[in-house]
């Protein structure tokens, strides 16, 4: 006679019976919902973005932070899936996603307001009462399940969902505008959507330059907040600088010392300054190159007061451009 299936992989099989992304969206849900008591003192400084296959992918700006988890990745891994509760261990591992941002702002009222934000959910859960309709949904979730004791169980488990969404909805929060996860009050989006969408507006901006090296920060801004406009406070021209910057090295790297004739030479000059094909001259090919000599492929024998003096002047350029935009 084999043995009786555990009943957390009865559970597992069950919440799968309303497809893999409900199953995700559950252990996503469990993890942001313990993320402080699964991350401890790193809960601050690092959070889930999603769950790629059996692994929990993470962000933070701080590499300190990120060597640390990793050092730590069997110890969190272990809390999350006795925190998740099955036997077969759905996450495995966590990595780090990337980021080429510059780090968001952070006031002081906005950490207040999560603060209390998440205070008002320490609300007993049991107060909360669901309607005759939000009851039948339940039911409807474990209808196929034969074993009545089983079903009960699992059913007591959805009415417990739901009446956490439910204080959460009455504590203001609400579903992101993009992927519908839970956001505190305070947010448009969710934290992960956030994350993802600065990295598409970092390769929107960079698809401007390279068609347009030479476009105005004004320009930019405007096209790429009606592309993103749950970013409009994000989309700033240091952002956009730091974009642009981040190109000019990339492309920099490219070109030879002493070029000053090639396309890539000449976009890089129009990069930049900032001005059109036509409006190059000789002049300003040259002494720009000259000017950013040690950043160019096959660049000369270092010299540390030239090298210097070539970084003031990219930073100078850089704050000139920054101030004629705004």
């Amino acid at each position: 006679m084999s043995q009786p299936e555990n009943i957390n992989t009865i559970l597992k099989k069950s919440l799968k019976l309303n497809g893999e992304d409900f199953y995700e969206d559950v252990l996503r849900h469990t993890i942001f919902d313990n993320w402080k008591e699964i991350a401890g003192v790193f809960a601050d400084r690092a959070f889930p973005l999603k769950i790629k296959g059996d692994t929990l992918v993470l962000y933070s700006d701080d590499s300190s932070t990120k060597d640390k988890m990793k050092f730590l990745a069997g110890e969190i891994v272990d809390k999350i899936n006795e925190i998740i509760g099955e036997d077969e261990n759905p996450i495995k591992r966590i990595d780090f996603g990337r980021s080429f941002d510059v780090p968001i702002k952070k006031n002081n009222s906005s950490k207040d307001t999560a603060t209390k934000s998440s205070e008002n959910l320490n609300e007993d859960v049991e107060e909360i009462t669901l309607t005759p309709e939000e009851i039948a949904e339940c039911e409807k979730k474990v209808a196929a399940i034969e074993d009545a004791a089983l079903r009960q169980e699992i059913f007591q488990t959805f009415v417990l969902r739901a009446r956490v969404m439910k204080l959460k909805y009455k504590n203001g929060w609400h579903k992101c505008k993009i992927c519908n996860l839970l956001c505190r009050s305070e947010e448009i989006i969710c934290p992960s959507c956030r994350i993802s969408e600065r990295e598409k507006m970092r390769a929107a901006i960079q698809k401007i330059f390279y068609s347009a090296p030479y476009e105005n920060f004004k320009d930019i801004q405007s096209k790429i907040i009606k592309k993103f406009p749950y970013l409009k406070s994000e989309c700033t021209f240091e952002f956009i600088d730091a974009v642009r910057m981040n190109l000019i090295l990339k492309l920099a790297a490219l070109v030879p010392f002493g070029d000053t004739t090639s396309y890539d030479a000449k976009f890089l000059v129009m990069l930049i300054r900032q001005l059109p094909e036509e409006k190059l001259t000789t002049a300003i090919i040259k002494r720009t190159l000259n000017e950013f000599k040690f950043n160019l492929a096959d660049k000369p024998s270092l010299d540390s007061r030239e090298f210097a003096k070539s970084k003031a002047t990219l930073k100078k350029s850089s704050t000139t451009l920054n101030r004629e935009t705004s």
